[in-house]
């Protein structure tokens, strides 16, 4: 790159920093609220998946699930070495500001209420994945949050 980008989204410090983005622009902002962790998926026609094999879903299950769980630790042991590179080379991190974080939170799911209005399948989705987020959630800050507060705080010295 030879600063002819005004911006761009990427995923991650590693990707950024194996495409050259930090030299382009030694910005990084957080959160990434939009996609806040590397997750693979895969989507299969149902009739389809049900034409195969008991043996052969399974395969496929473990596959996926191997895949999915080696590329989010791999990520995470990446950025964490990637960061402390990018900090010492001056590369900024600056977070998003709540109000631009609760803007682009709401536009998302006024969206998602605009599509839910109009294809009943996403509808389905929609409320199935809202249910379930809401209890992951709940989950999320009982335990996890509190659990990386201290930890954040302990390796600080807090």
């Amino acid at each position: 790159f030879k600063g002819e980008i005004d911006a761009v989204e990427w995923n991650n410090p590693y990707d950024d920093e194996t495409m050259g983005l930090p030299e382009a622009a030694p910005y990084c902002y957080y959160p990434g609220w939009w996609e806040p962790g590397a997750t693979y998926e895969l989507q299969i026609d149902r009739r389809l998946w049900e034409q195969l094999p008991v043996e052969y879903q399974e395969i496929l299950k473990v596959a996926a699930t191997n895949a999915n769980v080696t590329m989010l630790a791999e990520y995470n042991a990446r950025n964490g070495k990637v960061v402390e590179r990018l900090i010492q080379s001056s590369t900024e991190f600056i977070p998003f500001s709540g109000e631009i974080v609760q803007a682009a939170y709401r536009k998302t799911f006024e969206l998602y209420e605009e599509y839910a209005s109009n294809d009943p399948v996403f509808r389905r989705v929609y409320e199935n994945w809202n249910t379930f987020r809401t209890q992951v959630y709940r989950w999320n800050q009982i335990n996890e949050l509190s659990f990386i507060n201290f930890m954040v705080g302990t390796a600080r010295g807090s």
